[in-house]
């Protein structure tokens, strides 16, 4: 038996067109940006629950305050109070004003910054979603490269495997034509079978019997057979007794 007609597999070993990576590494970096990703959404989701506003803040009262205020200038004109009455309710309803003015840009920022980490939290999620598809694209990918490697490794172990059960069978018809006692009689008669497993298996089978379908065939039986001739070897070893296999 011999392997020159075998196809080998190279593709879990070489690189990706353009990209000079192999499946093995696509899988890691995709596994790296979903554990970014997934980071990146963790904290992100933090953020936004810690930012929602869990009550409305105490506005101070100004509408009662301006009345106040209005109430002490109509009675110190009226004589019933003094200035400094005024002021201190003109005082108390800049106060209110000022602090209403504040908390409204405080619930302004913390609108804002609420609506900008729901958008985010959006992207962060959309972000981690691909990542997972990549990560499963990319097992895909290695998979198969992976299978591929190991069909290729299957097809050189049949024409080794094709080889080795030749020449036993070989030895065991010389040994048979000597009138000898075959040790096992059994491996004498058993055929031996190996299917096709997957795409190279079977181009290999096709090839050489173009009109079978390939898939679970004997392998063997399309590979080319070996030239194993014991009875010739024992004739040159007889001639040359040094001489060796």
């Amino acid at each position: 038996m011999t392997t020159d007609t075998l196809p080998t597999s190279t593709r879990s070993r070489s690189s990706h067109p353009m990209t000079d990576t192999t499946p093995a590494q696509s899988l890691r970096a995709a596994a790296q940006r979903l554990r970014a990703a997934e980071d990146t959404l963790t904290r992100t989701a933090a953020a936004a629950a810690a930012a929602e506003p869990t009550a409305e803040p105490t506005a101070p009262d100004v509408a009662r305050l301006s009345q106040a205020l209005e109430d002490a200038a109509a009675a110190a004109c009226l004589g019933e109070t003094d200035a400094a009455t005024v002021k201190e309710a003109a005082d108390a309803l800049a106060a209110a004003q000022a602090s209403a003015a504040a908390a409204a840009a405080d619930r302004a920022a913390a609108d804002a910054a609420t609506a900008g980490l729901r958008r985010r939290l959006q992207l962060a999620e959309a972000d981690a979603e691909a990542a997972r598809e990549a990560l499963e694209a990319a097992s895909r990918e290695w998979l198969v490269a992976e299978m591929e490697a190991a069909e290729a490794s299957y097809l050189q172990a049949v024409a080794a495997t094709a080889e080795a059960h030749g020449r036993h069978a070989a030895l065991a018809a010389a040994l048979d034509r000597r009138g000898a006692r075959l040790p096992n009689p059994v491996t004498v008669a058993a055929p031996l079978v190996l299917p096709t497993i997957g795409l190279a298996s079977c181009a290999t089978y096709s090839a050489a019997r173009p009109n079978d379908h390939g898939m679970g065939a004997n392998l063997v039986a399309v590979l080319p057979s070996g030239s194993d001739n014991p009875d010739a070897e024992l004739s040159a070893l007889i001639a040359s007794p040094k001489r060796s296999r």
